[in-house]
């Protein structure tokens, strides 16, 4: 049974080690000015958009390396539900914090200048960062409906200041 477990974390300690290298491949290729495929997270607008999208792109900078929680199973939820903590539960609780600490700490990196972020983009950015983080860039943006599917870069018309 220990084999098991130590092949099982063996596995899934490979497989983020493989996220962790397309999520930073993925970020040289934006820094490089190259396109990337991402979700439509905002819908209204390309200004807003890109906003939201330069976001993502940093929080996963930011966080790339970011040691993740299991997230809690439906029997987990139903314990909590009754007052009490299962240990992956207190894990994904304590994960969510330092997430929310560490995308927050991004957001007021960038905010200004980016003109300043609304609360929706805010949680889209952190929603699309979280998947990209835990399933790769390419598996997150293929997981998206085809007609939120968009290509993304970090090329795009900026006005200098006046």
């Amino acid at each position: 049974m220990k084999q098991t477990i130590e092949a099982a974390d063996h596995q899934k300690h490979k497989k983020r080690e493989a996220i962790i290298a397309e999520n930073t491949a993925q970020i040289a290729k934006w820094d490089a000015g190259e396109g990337l495929w991402s979700i439509e997270m905002g819908g209204l607008g390309p200004g807003y958009e890109q906003a939201i999208q330069v976001l993502i792109v940093e929080m996963v900078r930011d966080n790339v390396s970011m040691e993740l929680a299991d997230e809690p199973t439906e029997e987990d939820t139903k314990i909590k539900a009754n007052g009490l903590l299962t240990d992956r539960q207190q894990k994904w609780e304590a994960f969510n914090a330092n997430f929310t600490k560490a995308t927050d700490k991004t957001v007021h990196r960038i905010d200004d200048k980016c003109g300043g972020f609304s609360g929706a983009q805010v949680g889209a950015a952190k929603n699309c960062a979280y998947r990209i983080l835990r399933d790769g860039w390419d598996a997150a943006a293929k997981s998206a409906p085809e007609d939120r599917r968009i290509q993304i870069s970090n090329y795009w018309p900026k006005a200098e200041s006046w």
